[in-house]
């Protein structure tokens, strides 16, 4: 049974319904990341939002429905998850370096999206001090940066 308020060709079922395993955080997130390869993306927020639900200190599971919100150009909510991965990535430190730039990134891509250019630029160079050798990145940031450009001179 879908839960209301819930959207997606796939639900988690109701808490009646679960077992132990359905009420587990890291099952629900690797549900959704099974949704996620599949491009169903739908189902992958429904179930990282359940995950979060259970343990909303996971930063895995902000970054991976941002992840779903870009796919589905729902930018603002894409933003969001991302600042909520990025707030709970702390202390920063080299292991949690990967996800960082990942959050950056995204957020980056959302805002340019959003037409923010000054906001995915930001984004983009604290991608690009987590990743220095990401030459997308270099790319990606450049192009925002010449568009910031391009609107100073008009």
């Amino acid at each position: 049974m879908a839960q209301a308020g819930r959207v997606g060709t796939e639900a988690i079922s109701n808490d009646a319904d679960k077992d132990m395993t359905e009420r587990n955080p890291l099952w629900l997130r690797d549900k959704g990341n099974e949704f996620y390869k599949a491009g169903n993306y739908l189902s992958a927020i429904n179930a990282y939002a359940e995950a979060i639900e259970i343990d909303s200190t996971m930063p895995s599971l902000f970054s991976n429905r941002a992840a779903c919100y870009l796919h589905l150009k729902r930018y603002d909510d894409c933003v969001e998850d991302c600042t909520q991965a990025l707030a709970r990535l702390t202390p920063p430190i080299d292991a949690n370096r990967a996800s960082r730039c990942k959050a950056y990134t995204r957020r980056a891509a959302a805002w340019t999206r959003l037409r923010d250019p000054t906001q995915a630029l930001r984004d983009y160079r604290e991608a690009i001090k987590l990743d220095p050798g990401n030459e997308q990145l270099k790319k990606d940031a450049e192009k925002v940066a010449e568009g910031l450009e391009d609107n100073d001179i008009r």
